[in-house]
């Protein structure tokens, strides 16, 4: 009877493709290699788009930072965000298939469930992958013969579409009025084309987030937060978050990313471990605060957070990712790096736990420029995907 039961939902690919949508991730790779059916159904870029649209957004799992020897290459530590209670795992290495091998890489970005990287020769000679860390497929992106660029972002939603977009700010030509102009590679089409007009605002590239169909761009020093929407093709200025800090308190973007649909900024002095979190709205409105953050108890379980600077007082961490739950009921968090540790920060309870204990000065590699800026390239968020690259 079970064989007979097996050979009606073989025989109708309907059917065990609406079985298969159902299953997790882990379980679809290792299903892959059942029969040329199932990897035929499990890899097609339609199954991955059905299952994206019938789920709600994945939250992320883990998360990417850089090995601490500086030598960039295809292995990333992974530290894991499910780690038992009363237990520090060790750091896990995760390794990308790159086709070139002989590239030392680095992530630039993470964009629901796939990572753009490049290597890390000078600007002339980078070269550009997305890459997807759960197949561990790649796909290096046609180069752009192009004057120097400012900022290449990953645009990917999968519950939208298979395909993705990967969106390149360069300078125009020197004879022109204007500074600098998008184009827009499309994995549907395999192309580069030109969108919008060229245009003129100060540093708008380097870190940039997808969100809400659309790239977004900030720089505090100039007080600029730009987007630009993927479809209408137009590049628009965000409002600025009203922000009180004491007068001549030099500020710090401690964190700009999106987790489960919401985009997300922290701004804050080195000198104070009490900061809000802000969420921008769908239309972009404005910022409102979220979460109100105090690391009080995180400090004074850790007193080597507290550093001095001209006899003064500072805190030293990285907030590396905010990570939020596909439900309202589940906790959000922030992932912190604090000396030789990183630490696992509920939002609404104000708990803690650590979630990988560094050895030695191995962590020195994420503050050895003792900047909170630098924080903005180390935490790259792990989504589970089956998404084609």
């Amino acid at each position: 009877m079970q064989t007979k039961s097996a050979e009606i939902v073989g025989s109708n690919e309907d059917l065990l493709t609406e079985i298969l949508l159902r299953l997790p991730v882990k379980s679809l790779i290792d299903f892959k290699l059942v029969s040329k059916q199932w990897h035929s159904i499990i890899t097609n870029p339609n199954f991955c788009h059905l299952r994206s649209c019938r789920k709600t957004k994945p939250p992320a799992i883990g998360l990417f930072i850089h090995s601490g020897d500086f030598s960039y290459n295809e292995s990333f530590d992974y530290v894991p965000f499910s780690v038992p209670r009363l237990r520090i795992s060790p750091i896990q290495k995760h390794r990308l298939t790159i086709e070139d091998f002989s590239l030392d890489i680095r992530v630039v970005q993470s964009c629901n469930g796939l990572l753009l990287c490049r290597n890390i020769k000078g600007p002339g000679e980078w070269k550009y992958y997305v890459c997807n860390p759960t197949t561990k497929h790649s796909f290096r992106i046609p180069q752009l013969d192009e004057n120097i660029k400012r900022g290449m972002c990953l645009a990917f939603d999968p519950a939208k579409s298979p395909h993705y977009h990967v969106v390149c700010v360069h300078e125009c030509p020197k004879n022109s009025d204007l500074s600098f102009r998008i184009q827009i590679y499309s994995s549907k089409t395999g192309s580069w084309k030109i969108c919008g007009n060229p245009f003129s605002s100060p540093q708008i590239y380097g870190r940039a987030v997808y969100w809400n169909g659309s790239v977004h761009w900030i720089s505090i020093l100039s007080a600029v937060f730009m987007y630009f929407n993927i479809d209408r093709q137009v590049l628009d200025k965000m409002p600025l978050p009203r922000i009180s800090l004491r007068p001549r308190t030099k500020r710090f973007i401690y964190y700009f990313g999106e987790s489960c649909d919401h985009l997300h900024f922290i701004i804050a002095c080195q000198y104070e471990i009490r900061f809000d979190v802000y969420e921008m709205k769908r239309d972009y409105s404005e910022w409102f605060v979220k979460y109100k953050v105090d690391l009080s108890r995180v400090v004074a379980a850790y007193p080597e957070m507290i550093r001095d600077y001209n006899n003064r007082k500072y805190y030293h961490f990285h907030v590396l990712s905010l990570v939020r739950g596909e439900e309202e009921e589940e906790e959000p968090f922030l992932v912190l790096h604090i000396p030789r540790k990183v630490v696992r920060y509920n939002l609404v309870s104000m708990t803690f736990r650590v979630l990988h204990d560094f050895v030695s000065d191995e962590s020195n590699y994420i503050m050895c420029y003792g900047g909170v800026l630098n924080s903005l390239s180390i935490g790259f968020q792990y989504i589970e995907s089956l998404s084609c690259v």
